[in-house]
């Protein structure tokens, strides 16, 4: 019979080999009752709700064996208030077991996060690359070849994270005999190159932009095959809009008070409401903070088909979990709009739910290992 091994401190980590993984696969299969039993056989149902380290268990292969076809891809988002670390197999979307920590001090984060990797590389014959999408500002000029601050955070308001560096930290924390090919990128850039690549909704399109509401406002865009990098990378949370009529909230950016970001994110919402961000989602759907939340979103969207035109519009993020947010910012689009960017652009065709809902930032941050892998199998076919 499995055994349940429990982490020192109570974080009770459940771990599970992956022919232990094969078996609630097959359970799973039957039917949801067999699964559920499946988790008490092994001594593990009673840790799923409590424990801060959650594993994730999505479909997946039985057995998992780093191959040139299917290489084992790993993916790490950091978030700011909690991170994830994953492995897919053959591609991103095929993410096949995740972990997910708070996000706290850097060195605390990516050795936690690099732990598990650890374990990951060592079960599944070897991981082919690591893909790190994170909150900015962060540098993501070039390549950690031709760049020496690439992947270098710069003026976070998290506190201890500016001027960290992730790619010498991550490379440390692994500790693997040969390091890992790695790219870095936002957690808003990822995600709209993974919507891109792969949502048939926005496949064959130009240009594609993805926004994020939550503990920030972000926004990533795909432009002609790849993520937009300039001089540095989209950071549209920090645009301004008109006040909306009698709103005098002034704004919880730390740098910048007022700008989207400061009257859309969940703190601010959260304030406007006299509740914590925690509970947020227990306000019902007709409370007045969401046209609010409405009106400043169908701005930023508004400010994005202006300046880059794009196909299409994801809107992400724990605040879009409410699903009757999409109708409300549809409106104030289209009315804001005021049919100048052409007759059929319709809003609800235009601003749409991302493909992979919560797992949007992590399906990016494993696409950036895939971008990485290929780049690789690239160079080491030009070298013959």
């Amino acid at each position: 019979m499995p055994q349940l091994n429990v982490d020192a401190a109570s974080t009770a980590t459940i771990t599970l080999t992956w022919a232990e993984l094969a078996g609630f696969a097959a359970a799973a299969s039957v039917g949801t009752l067999l699964a559920v039993q499946f988790l008490r056989d092994i001594g593990a149902a009673r840790y799923l709700s409590r424990s801060w380290r959650i594993v994730s268990l999505w479909p997946f292969r039985s057995t998992v064996r780093a191959t040139a076809a299917d290489p084992v891809l790993a993916g790490v988002e950091l978030g700011g208030t909690t991170s994830v670390a994953a492995i897919a197999v053959g591609r991103a979307a095929n993410i096949v077991e995740s972990v997910e920590v708070p996000t706290e001090g850097p060195e605390e984060t990516v050795q936690r996060l690099a732990e598990w990797l650890r374990d990951k590389h060592e079960e599944c014959g070897g991981l082919a690359a690591l893909g790190i999408a994170t909150f900015g500002p962060v540098n993501v000029s070039g390549t950690v070849i031709n760049n020496a601050q690439y992947g270098v955070l710069g003026r976070t308001p998290k506190p201890r994270w500016a001027g960290f560096a992730l790619i010498p930290a991550f490379t440390h924390a692994l500790s693997l005999t040969h390091p890992l090919p790695m790219r870095v990128d936002t957690d808003v850039n990822a995600p709209a190159v993974a919507e891109a690549r792969h949502d048939g909704r926005c496949a064959r399109r130009r240009v594609v932009v993805y926004v994020t509401v939550g503990t920030g406002v972000g926004v990533g865009a795909f432009v002609h095959g790849a993520a937009l990098h300039g001089r540095l990378h989209p950071e549209g949370g920090h645009v301004y809009a008109p006040r909306q009529a009698g709103d005098a909230y002034p704004g919880a950016c730390s740098l910048h008070g007022d700008c989207l970001e400061g009257m859309l994110c969940a703190r601010a919402l959260a304030e406007r409401a006299g509740v914590s961000p925690a509970q947020l989602p227990q306000l019902s759907d007709e409370h007045v903070v969401w046209d609010t939340a409405a009106y400043y979103l169908a701005h930023l969207c508004v400010s994005i088909a202006c300046l880059l035109a794009p196909e299409r519009i994801v809107l992400g993020g724990g605040i879009l979990k409410r699903v009757s947010l999409y109708e409300r910012v549809w409106k104030y689009f289209d009315a804001l709009v005021n049919g100048y960017l052409g007759e059929t652009l319709h809003a609800a065709e235009y601003i749409v739910a991302p493909r992979y809902g919560d797992r949007a930032g992590i399906v990016g941050a494993c696409d950036l290992a895939q971008l990485a892998y290929a780049e690789v199998a690239r160079s080491s076919r030009r070298r013959r």
